[in-house]
């Protein structure tokens, strides 16, 4: 799977706006309760975009986009984090959350050592068993997206998107995007073109047969 902006969706906002009551929807997914700490070199507030998508697959959420990076320091730097909150829930009660996935771009720069990760937890989940995880890393390789599937399909979630980066050896780690999409179950079926076209041709003969009938 693969995510991109949404044609028709409204134009991304600053997470700056979203915190402190703001919301934003994509599709059937309301996203709010927005919160952010940053330190070392990640960006503030305001140099984070939330932007709607859909992936290939028809699912809505959003992405955040920004400078997420560290850069090589000789003063002792212990890298940089940024930490994102926030809830999703369901604008339709028939079509709960039944999965989550995760994509981004973390890579390592200049030396090519180092490490920049993002790692996802839900609220509900006390054992860290649908934790998501994407990564660059010098040692454990590259991993560019990742999925859960959850037990119990759920209404609302509360997320929290955790992004360390520590460069090393006059190198540089960087993330410009991460996505996050939820598929749902009960999604209403609507049928085919022709489908439909073979009910209204069925329909219209079966009432002019009953009125040929009354008469």
């Amino acid at each position: 799977w693969f995510t991109s902006t949404i044609a028709n969706a409204p134009d991304g906002v600053h997470l700056s706006e979203l915190i402190d009551g703001g919301s934003i929807g994509s599709g059937d997914k309301l996203f709010d309760q927005f919160s952010y700490s940053a330190s070392g070199d990640m960006p503030d507030s305001t140099g984070v975009n939330v932007i709607p998508i859909v992936d290939n697959d028809g699912n809505f959420g959003i992405r955040f986009q920004g400078a997420f990076l560290d850069l090589y320091s000789t003063d002792g730097d212990k890298g940089s984090d940024a930490l994102i909150g926030f809830t999703v829930s369901v604008t339709d009660p028939e079509r709960l959350i039944s999965d989550a996935h995760l994509m981004g771009n973390p890579n390592l720069l200049g030396a090519d050592v180092g490490s920049i990760s993002v790692t996802e937890t839900f609220g509900f989940d006390a054992t860290g068993a649908h934790q998501l995880n994407i990564f660059d890393d010098e040692g454990a390789g590259t991993l560019l997206q990742d999925w859960t599937l959850f037990g119990q399909p759920r209404s609302a979630l509360i997320v929290l998107k955790d992004i360390n980066a520590f460069a090393a050896e006059q190198g540089s780690v960087t993330l410009s995007f991460v996505d996050q999409t939820f598929s749902q179950i009960g999604t209403p079926i609507v049928p085919e073109a022709s489908t439909g076209l073979l009910m209204l041709v069925g329909l219209a003969t079966l009432a002019a047969t009953r009125k040929a009938k009354r008469q």
